[in-house]
């Protein structure tokens, strides 16, 4: 397991392919940050776990990154208002619901080579999502020491943390009594990481 602490990115984004678009509710959207060349974006077929800190993506962060360059993004429900205001033109977005499934949903849109976010409030059920995320992408195709990036945000600074799936509870428990750490896991891209055609989602409002 390797760490850094780091306050820039040196990865270049990728441009996310657009769904189609439909008509929907309209929403108060957010004055659109320029979006960082210095800050990993979503790439196809990758899956994010994502925590919000309590005050919400700030702009050029590594959450705003993530909620503004995702194919789709499942949200908890509590989250409605927040993604109605940065969810990106073309982007789809579904609130998240109880059950098996919902991993499973993650992993599917992955592998069909969409970028993925599980966005989530600050310190939701963490342990148990990035569990389930993790015992998901072994059940895919991975061994255990498939390497995931760890991202913990303490007050706008950035600590990356290069750990393999085996590893990554130990992590996340480290963390466990840091109130103010809001962390990102960035998990290898599923299948070849392709660019999809755009033509499984019709809508990009918010589900209900």
């Amino acid at each position: 397991m390797s760490e850094l602490l780091l306050n820039r990115f040196d990865l270049s984004p990728w441009e996310p392919a657009e769904f189609f678009p439909a008509d929907g509710p309209a929403v108060d959207r957010a004055v659109p940050a320029v979006v960082s060349e210095e800050l990993p974006a979503v790439r196809p077929g990758q899956l994010w776990y994502v925590e919000l800190p309590p005050t919400g993506p700030a702009g050029c962060s590594l959450e705003y990154q993530a909620l503004t360059t995702a194919n789709v993004v499942i949200y908890d429900r509590t989250l409605e208002p927040t993604v109605a205001s940065y969810l990106p033109l073309g982007a789809y977005v579904e609130p998240a619901t109880p059950g098996d499934k919902l991993t499973e949903r993650c992993l599917g849109f992955a592998r069909e080579g969409w970028g993925v976010v599980r966005l989530v409030g600050h310190r939701g059920k963490r342990v148990d999502i990035i569990r389930q995320l993790s015992q998901g992408m072994l059940g895919v195709e991975a061994p255990a020491t498939i390497a995931a990036s760890v991202f913990v945000n303490t007050h706008g600074n950035y600590k990356n943390i290069e750990v393999e799936l085996g590893g990554l509870s130990e992590v996340i428990d480290a963390y466990s009594l840091e109130a103010t750490a809001t962390l990102t896991v960035i998990f290898k891209p599923v299948g070849a990481g392709s660019v999809p055609r755009p033509a499984f989602a019709s809508s990009n409002g918010l589900a209900g």
